[in-house]
C-alpha cells in the first residue's frame, strides 16, 4: 500500500539511493598489511556484490507489482496500473540494467587485475553473464519508450512539446546506455579471446579446451570465431548508436566512438583482416587527435597525457597493420612517426609539432638509474609464458655460440696456410637475430648493440665488401638489411632515441618498398626469417655447423612485437657478443 505514495516510489526510483550504499563497499581503506589488505578488499567485493544482488530483489519485486506472476522480460506485455507512469516503467527496466552492468564492472575488473586478491576464471563468466542481462533490461527499457502515446498524459509534461522533448530526452539517454553497453561487452569478448575463451553455438562463454580434449581442432576454431564474430557485432552495433547520437547534437561521443572503432580494429586483427582493421584504427586515431586537441587547447594536462597514452598503443597497432599489407609502406611511416611524435609528448611533454630528436647519446644518464619513464613499459605486448622465454633462451645461447664459433674460425689460419673468406651476409644474419631476439627479452642496449653491427655488415656486403654477396642475391640481402633495420628502430624507441629510431624504420620502408615482390608485404615476404627454436633446428641442423653458405642456411629473424616489452635496460651499451 506504501508504494502508492509519491515519496516513496521516488525513493525507490532515485539512482543515487539505490547505488550509494553498495559502491560505497568497493573502496576499502589501505592497511599496512598486503595480506590484511587483499583479505579487506575480498569481504568488501562480497559485500558489494550482494548488495547489489539485493537492489536487484527490489526491483524484481517492483517488477512483479507491474507484472504478477512474470518476471522473464521476454513475457512481458503490456501493463498499466496507475501506480507508474510509463517513463517509471522504462526507468525499472533501466534501473535492473544499471544494476547488472555495476556487476559486471567489478567481476570484470577482478578478471584484469593480474593476480592481485583472489581472481579465478569464474569472474570472467560472472561478467559476461552479467553484462547480457544489462543489454537484455536496457533493450527492454528502449522498448517501452518506444510503446509510449505522446497524444497521451504520460508524465512527460503538461504540453504535447513538453511531452515530445521530454520522450526524446529519455529515448536518448536510454540509447546511449545501450551502446555503452554493446561497446563493453564487445571489448570484454576481445580481451578474453587470447586468454582462450570460447562461444558455443548457444552464445555460452567456455574456457578453450585443448584440441586434444575437445577431440575435434575444428570445433576450437569456430568456438574462436563465434567470441570475435560476437565482439565485432556488439562494437560494430554500439559504434552505429554513437555515430546516430552524434548526428543528433549529442555531445561528447568522440571518445566512446574511437573505442569502440579501436578495439573494432583490434578484433578484425585477429581475423587476420588487415584492410578493415587500419580503417577502423584510422577512425579511432583521427577522433583521439581531435580530443587531444579540445584537451590541449582547454589546459588539462592530465586528460592530454591519458589520451596520448591510449593514442601511443593505437598508432602502434596501426602501423602493424599497414605492415601486414602490400604497398602500404608510406602509411606505415606516417602512423610510425605520429607514435614517436606521442610517446615523446607523454615521456616529456614535447610539443607534437616540434621536430623529432635524440633525447640523449649512449651512455647518457637517463637510464643509469635504473628507472622507468613509465612510457616505455609493456606498452608493446605481453609477458612470455615461461615457455616462450625458455625457448628465446635456447634459440638465443644457439646463436650466440654460432657466432663465437664463426669468429674463432676466422681468427685462425687454415692449415693449407691460405685465408678464410669473410662471410659478411652470414655474420650479419646471426647478429641480427641475436639482437631480434635481446629485444624480445628487453636487452635494449645489447639488441641495439648487434643490430647495428648488423645493418653495418649488410651494407658492407651490398656495397661489394666480402666474398660472398653474390651467393645470396642482393635482393635477398636487402630484405635482411631491411629486417635488421626495423628491429634497430624499435631499439632505438626503447632509449628514447626519437631521430634515429625515425631514420631507420623509414628506410626499413623504403627498402620493403623497392625490393618486395607484388603483392608481398614486410610481414609475409620469404626473407622474414625463423621464429622457433624447431625452425632453427630444422634448417641449421642439430649440430648448429656453418654448411654451405646459402641462404636456406642463414637465421635472420624479424622480431615480433608481441614479444618485446619497451621497457627500460640499464645494461651499458657493447657488452653483447663481439
Amino acid at each position: 500500500a506504501s508504494l502508492h505514495n509519491d515519496e516513496w516510489l521516488q525513493i525507490l526510483l532515485e539512482p543515487r539511493i539505490r547505488h550509494s550504499w553498495a559502491e560505497s563497499l568497493q573502496l576499502p581503506p589501505p592497511l599496512e598489511s598486503e595480506g590484511d589488505f587483499e583479505k579487506y578488499a575480498n569481504d568488501h567485493f562480497n559485500k558489494a556484490a550482494n548488495a547489489y544482488e539485493a537492489a536487484l530483489v527490489v526491483y524484481r519485486l517492483l517488477w512483479r507489482i507491474l507484472q504478477p506472476g512474470v518476471l522473464d522480460v521476454s513475457e512481458i506485455e503490456e501493463y498499466e496500473n496507475g501506480i507508474f507512469s510509463p517513463y517509471d516503467i522504462g526507468s525499472i527496466s533501466d534501473g535492473q540494467g544499471s544494476v547488472y552492468l555495476s556487476l559486471a564492472d567489478m567481476f570484470e575488473l577482478r578478471c584484469n587485475t593480474n593476480g592481485q586478491g583472489t581472481v579465478t576464471s569464474g569472474d570472467c563468466f560472472i561478467a559476461y553473464r552479467h553484462f547480457i542481462g544489462s543489454e537484455v533490461w536496457c533493450e527492454q527499457s528502449l522498448s517501452r519508450l518506444g510503446r509510449i502515446n505522446l497524444e497521451m498524459d504520460n508524465g512527460g509534461g503538461d504540453t504535447a512539446e513538453e511531452r515530445e522533448a521530454f520522450h526524446v530526452t529519455q529515448v536518448r539517454k536510454a540509447e546511449q546506455d545501450l551502446a555503452y553497453i554493446e561497446v563493453r561487452l564487445g571489448i570484454l569478448l576481445a580481451n578474453l579471446y587470447p586468454s582462450g575463451y570460447i562461444l558455443d553455438a548457444n552464445k555460452n562463454l567456455h574456457l578453450g579446451l585443448s584440441t586434444e580434449q575437445e577431440g575435434e581442432s575444428a570445433k576450437l576454431g569456430e568456438g574462436q570465431g563465434r567470441i570475435l564474430d560476437m565482439s565485432l557485432k556488439k562494437l560494430s552495433q554500439g559504434s552505429l548508436l554513437y555515430t546516430q547520437l552524434a548526428g543528433e547534437g549529442v555531445s561528447n561521443m568522440a571518445e566512446e566512438m574511437a573505442t569502440a572503432c579501436n578495439y573494432m580494429g583490434a578484433v578484425y586483427g585477429y581475423l587476420s583482416q588487415w584492410t578493415e582493421a587500419a580503417v577502423e584504427i584510422q577512425k579511432a586515431i583521427s577522433l583521439y587527435f581531435q580530443l587531444l586537441h579540445e584537451y590541449k587547447v582547454s589546459g588539462l594536462v592530465a586528460e592530454s597525457l591519458e589520451i596520448a597514452s591510449t593514442m601511443i598503443e593505437t598508432t602502434q597497432s596501426l602501423w602493424e597493420a599497414y605492415l601486414n599489407l602490400p604497398g602500404k609502406t608510406e602509411d606505415a611511416k606516417e602512423a610510425f612517426r605520429s607514435h614517436l611524435v606521442l610517446r615523446r609528448y607523454y615521456v616529456a611533454q614535447v610539443p607534437l609539432e616540434q621536430p623529432l630528436a635524440d633525447v640523449e647519446e649512449e651512455g647518457g644518464s637517463y637510464y643509469s638509474n635504473g628507472q622507468s619513464d613509465g612510457a616505455n613499459e609493456n606498452l608493446y605486448g605481453i609477458h612470455d609464458s615461461a615457455t616462450t622465454e625458455s625457448q628465446h633462451e635456447e634459440s638465443l645461447k644457439i646463436y650466440q655460440t654460432m657466432l663465437n664459433e664463426y669468429l674463432q674460425l676466422l681468427s685462425e689460419d687454415p692449415p693449407d696456410g691460405s685465408y678464410w673468406s669473410h662471410d659478411k651476409v652470414y655474420e650479419g644474419s646471426l647478429r641480427s637475430s641475436i639482437g631480434s631476439m635481446q629485444l624480445a627479452k628487453n636487452q635494449v642496449w645489447e639488441a641495439k648493440h648487434q643490430l647495428e653491427l648488423a645493418v653495418g655488415l649488410f651494407r658492407d656486403a651490398i656495397s661489394g665488401e666480402g666474398d660472398s654477396f653474390e651467393e645470396y642475391g642482393k635482393n635477398e640481402v636487402e630484405l635482411w638489411l631491411a629486417n635488421a633495420l626495423l628491429n634497430l628502430s624499435y631499439a632505438h624507441i626503447g632509449l628514447n632515441q626519437w631521430r634515429r629510431s625515425v631514420e631507420a624504420f623509414e628506410e626499413a620502408m623504403d627498402l620493403y618498398a623497392s625490393v618486395l615482390p607484388e603483392g608481398e608485404s614486410p610481414t609475409n615476404h620469404p626473407g622474414q626469417g625463423i621464429d622457433s627454436i624447431t625452425e632453427i633446428k630444422n634448417v641449421l641442423g642439430e649440430n648448429h655447423e656453418r654448411t654451405s653458405g646459402g641462404r636456406d642456411d642463414l637465421p635472420n629473424q624479424y622480431i615480433n612485437l608481441d614479444s618485446y616489452q619497451m621497457a627500460v635496460n640499464i645494461t651499458a651499451p657493447g657488452k653483447g657478443v663481439m
